[in-house]
């Protein structure tokens, strides 16, 4: 009979926890949801901006969004870290890198995809985290025309241009 009363007593408590104490104000916190953009896709010689903008936090507007940081060449050290103040102010979540930024982080290899990170942290220092890939593609160029096509259409204006003379 003590077991029974103990088990009875203790889910009671345990439904009192979890249904009431949210309605007096308290709360759970969520960690926030990194969300590092991309794929991105570059050609050789150019740079890049990575946009984390569509990262979240639950538990607006109480809190924010208080340290962005991204690792870009995936060896667990993050590279560029961005603090925000306030809920008005939180962490830019946008980072453009040159060629040469890129370069610096051994970031050259074309048709190898790049593992980029991006840490948020909120301002209850919970954090999430995000990856995406960056692929380095040749450069393009232009094709030129061939000169077969140029003749071929220079004829075509000049068939055009004896019609119309014999047409009048």
């Amino acid at each position: 009979m003590k077991r029974a009363f103990f088990s009875t007593t203790f889910c009671i408590l345990a439904l009192q926890i979890i249904f009431l104490l949210p309605s007096t104000g308290w709360s759970y916190l969520k960690e926030p949801v990194a969300n590092a953009g991309g794929p991105y896709t570059i050609e050789m010689g150019n740079g890049v901006t990575l946009d984390g903008t569509l990262s979240t936090d639950a538990d607006l507007p109480n809190d924010y969004i208080k340290v962005a940081s991204w690792d870009i060449n995936h060896d667990s050290v993050f590279d560029f870290t961005f603090y925000g103040s306030d809920s008005s102010n939180p962490a830019n979540l946008i980072l453009s890198l040159s060629a040469a930024d890129l370069a610096s982080f051994g970031l050259t290899q074309v048709y190898r995809p790049y593992r980029v990170q991006l840490m948020v942290t909120d301002s209850t220092d919970l954090t999430g985290y995000n990856e995406t890939t960056l692929l380095i593609v040749p450069r393009s160029t232009p094709v030129p025309i061939p000169a077969s096509l140029l003749l071929l259409a220079s004829g075509l204006i000049g068939l055009l241009g004896i019609r119309r003379k014999i047409k009048n």
